[in-house]
């Protein structure tokens, strides 16, 4: 039996979220997120202009999730520069390091790793060998940004979803065409 799709925000004609329920207790749950998702974000609630959003995330973050998602992944507290005079390096890295800590779902401990294929490249937090309750895939284009979750609290697999079957969903992925676009929005 196929799993019925729940949509979401319920609430408005245009759906971002699907939820997928499978007969084994995994599911999914895939959504499509705005483009300068983060950076907007944060242009609007710290009133910081492109050019000093990316003085503090590095450059192209203003243009580019992926690119912003890169940087604060890639900064670790062994990269700060403890000694140095300037106040405002200081307060850069600690910015970086505090929104990296609330970008980081609990997965992220047992890793987090770089996925791509033709279309979309990305981040996967969460070790499948770890088998922990839930995977974060957040995949990013040149223009659009979606997040896969693969929910397995309740999946009823000892093995959980592996990670052969989760490079085989990245590697499925490709962008729709014009003429498939239209006809999924009718």
């Amino acid at each position: 039996m196929r799993p019925k799709p729940l949509l979401y925000p319920k609430d408005k004609s245009e759906k971002t979220r699907v939820v997928l329920a499978f007969q084994s207790g995994l599911r999914l749950m895939v959504t499509a997120v705005p483009a300068r998702e983060f950076a907007d974000e944060f242009a609007a609630d710290f009133r910081l202009p492109p050019q000093k959003f990316e003085a503090v995330f590095g450059r192209g973050t203003a243009t580019s999730d992926y690119s912003f998602v890169r940087n604060v992944y890639e900064f670790t507290p062994t990269k700060m520069h403890h000694w140095s005079f300037s106040t405002g390096v200081h307060y850069r890295e600690q910015v970086v390091l505090m929104v990296k800590s609330t970008m980081l779902v609990k997965a992220a401990d047992t890793g987090i790793f770089c996925v791509q294929n033709h279309d979309y490249r990305g981040f996967q937090q969460g070790a499948s060998e770890a088998r922990p309750d839930s995977i974060v895939l957040d995949l990013y284009s040149g223009d659009d940004h979606f997040d896969i979750i693969f929910l397995q609290k309740d999946y009823q697999s000892g093995a959980g979803v592996t990670q052969p079957q989760i490079n085989r969903v990245v590697q499925s992925l490709r962008r729709a065409t014009p003429v498939e676009a239209a006809t999924l929005t009718k």
